[in-house]
């Protein structure tokens, strides 16, 4: 089985039968070496179109801050880098709201993703809905954002690093300062570490 596999079972889960005949958004990256396993919440229209989470304005956001960290998924405003850590969303289906009910629906394919890209010791939701799928009960990014901590999962001691959302950045241009220093912090520990 490969992540690929994953994203197979997904297509014929029944549950999802309301989100098509949408176009199924995949994770990207690094399937053998993930420094750090990136998560959004859902795919955007762009994203869909494109077929590759985080393509739009965030995403370019996104990607920015990642190479504040020397993180790389593939491709980075026209630029083509070997990949290193994977970037995906919680859904992979395009959805306006993801309630509660749909990020529990959605977290056993989540961990099942993370495990077949090497199980990276470093996780990374972007955003609130992606803290509350890696986490497991409601969380709000505001209070967390750009502390990491460590949590006892069933496969060893993993980092959780939860970050703001690139929208967030848009939304409110004084937090990109806050939002370059959380990412180039966790760079540093990387390097580290």
């Amino acid at each position: 089985m490969n992540v690929h596999d994953v994203y197979d079972e997904i297509r014929k889960d029944k549950r999802f039968n309301h989100l098509r005949p949408a176009k199924l958004v995949p994770g990207e990256g690094s399937e053998q070496v993930s420094t750090a396993f990136i998560i959004g919440g859902a795919p955007s229209a762009g994203d869909v179109v494109n077929g590759r989470p985080f393509t739009g304005d965030d995403g370019s956001i996104l990607r920015q801050l990642m190479e504040l960290a020397d993180l790389h998924s593939y491709f980075s405003d026209g630029k083509q880098y070997t990949p290193n850590c994977w970037l995906t969303c919680v859904s992979k289906y395009r959805t306006t709201k993801l309630d509660w009910g749909g990020i529990q629906t959605w977290r056993p394919y989540l961990r099942r993703e993370w495990l077949w890209v090497n199980t990276p010791k470093i996780i990374i939701p972007v955003g609130g809905t992606a803290f509350s799928a890696v986490m497991g009960e409601r969380r709000q990014i505001e209070r967390s954002a750009g502390f990491p901590f460590k949590r006892l999962s069933l496969y060893g001691w993993l980092w959780v690093w939860p970050m703001f959302h690139p929208q967030d950045g848009m939304r409110f241009p004084k937090l990109r300062p806050v939002m370059e220093m959380h990412w180039s912090k966790l760079g540093e520990w990387l390097d580290n570490n």
